[in-house]
């Protein structure tokens, strides 16, 4: 139990030093009223289901660092609130913070943040790469893991990394609610995966909500795409460069754009130049 909350402290209180949605969000927020869902005009077809509670998206075993070593598991508070909700009372008073609760969160994301610099700012060879993620996720990566720095995350525990995974140089992943890779999937420069939203209504005063992004098997990704909280990738399917992914899509589908929408299906006579 005394485990677990502190876990849950560090899901929760990452929002309280900083972590903020691109403005992105805004974007979908705004244009999912007129886009809509399974359109007629070639939308993208979007499943029914709600975002998944941020409980769901952490791994209840996080496994260990490649040399046996324990890592802390990577949970949520007990009914997904965030860190804020769980320190105020109902009429919105703040309750004095608890400062061993605050001191063990801080611990692990300047923990990310200093194993991000490690990997950044010398060479590694491969064999470096895949030790410094297992020590970044928690988890034993798969020696077909290829990675190219720099790469940022703000907290790493919640990373899932299947084989054959490629992540071109530069991007961020927002990992709070959970960040599941498929094997096979290639990462282009720059993506943000980012699994974090925040309430629109002023009265909500941002209130946070988590929600896990999950990517299919042999996924690409294109340089510079975004992808919001609570997107799930189906497998083979492909996101064009730029595209800001507000939706779930379906496996075996092409798309891009700002929302994205779907271009193609993929089938198995696609060719690269049909693409």
């Amino acid at each position: 139990m005394y485990r677990n909350w502190k876990n849950a402290a560090a899901m929760g209180l990452a929002v309280m030093l900083g972590c903020m949605m691109p403005m992105s969000t805004m974007l979908a927020a705004e244009t999912e009223a007129e886009t809509g869902a399974g359109s007629a005009d070639g939308d993208v077809v979007y499943g029914d289901e709600t975002a998944a509670d941020i409980g769901d998206a952490a791994s209840e075993e996080n496994g260990s660092a490649p040399d046996g070593e324990n890592v802390p598991e990577a949970g949520s508070l007990p009914n997904g609130e965030n860190a804020s909700e769980a320190g105020s009372v109902p009429n919105g008073e703040d309750v004095p913070e608890d400062a061993e609760r605050a001191a063990y969160a801080n611990e692990l994301f300047q923990e990310a943040i200093r194993l991000g610099m490690e990997l950044n700012n010398q060479y590694h060879t491969p064999e470096e790469i895949r030790e410094i993620m297992g020590r970044l996720t928690g988890k034993k990566i798969d020696p077909t893991f290829r990675l190219f720095p720099p790469f940022y995350t703000d907290f790493g525990k919640n990373i899932a990394i299947g084989r054959d995974v490629f992540i071109n140089s530069g991007c961020h992943f927002q990992d709070q609610g959970g960040i599941d890779i498929g094997d096979g999937a290639l990462i282009g420069h720059n993506v943000v995966l980012a699994t974090i939203d925040h309430d629109l209504e002023p009265a909500m005063n941002r209130k946070n909500h988590y929600a896990p992004i999950k990517i299919g098997a042999h996924v690409w990704i294109g340089s510079n795409a975004t992808i919001l909280s609570g997107v799930s990738i189906g497998e083979w399917s492909v996101v064009a460069a730029g595209a800001v992914v507000t939706k779930d899509v379906p496996p075996m589908t092409v798309v891009g754009g700002v929302p994205a929408r779907t271009i193609k299906k993929i089938t198995s006579t696609t060719t690269r130049a049909s693409a």
